[in-house]
């Protein structure tokens, strides 16, 4: 093979695993969950509360948020306090780019770290909180106001709706009798 080929060849390897090695990072969208499960073999008497799984993410700017891990048993919420040893991680980015994350166990075991890229395309609306013109109302990120509609019977009839008028208006499936 001459020398050509071998160079050409190796710049498509090289191309190649670069693609792989980026396509593999996960896409979160702002505002939206990245998960991922994290194994653990170890044997616990009860792995809800033997051991616990911290998470330490890193935003693109540095920001530094800590959160917990919790035990999934088989990763698909079965099991009980012994079997299974999947943990899962969850955390709502609130910046675009790419982040980091650093997991440790409590009791010494081999952590280890990650990272994500969260993206605009498919982004949640924000965090529910006060909106600023108005702290009596929520908005997303405290700046699209949302309008919250609730009702409930407190049994003697003071700011709630009357119970006769719920079940009639909101409770029933129309054509079924009040």
């Amino acid at each position: 093979m001459s020398l050509k080929y071998c160079v050409l060849n190796a710049c498509v390897v090289g191309c190649l695993t670069s693609i792989t090695a980026y396509s593999q990072t996960m896409q979160v969208p702002l505002y939206r969950v990245f998960e991922t499960e994290i194994p653990n073999t170890q044997s616990y008497a009860n792995k809800f509360s033997d051991v616990e799984l911290t998470v330490r993410y890193i935003s693109p700017s540095g920001k530094r948020f800590d959160f917990w891990g919790f035990y999934d048993g088989n990763g698909q919420g079965e099991g009980d306090a012994t079997t299974g040893h999947i943990w899962k991680i969850r955390f709502m980015p609130g910046e675009l780019g790419q982040w980091q994350y650093h997991r440790t166990w409590s009791d010494g075991t081999e952590g280890g770290s990650g990272d994500f890229i969260c993206v605009a395309k498919g982004a949640g609306k924000g965090v529910l909180q006060a909106y600023q013109d108005n702290p009596h109302w929520f908005a997303y990120n405290g700046t699209e106001p949302v309008w919250l509609k609730s009702y409930y019977e407190t049994g003697h009839g003071s700011i709630a709706q009357e119970f006769e008028w719920i079940t009639a208006n909101v409770y029933l499936v129309p054509g079924d009798d009040p």
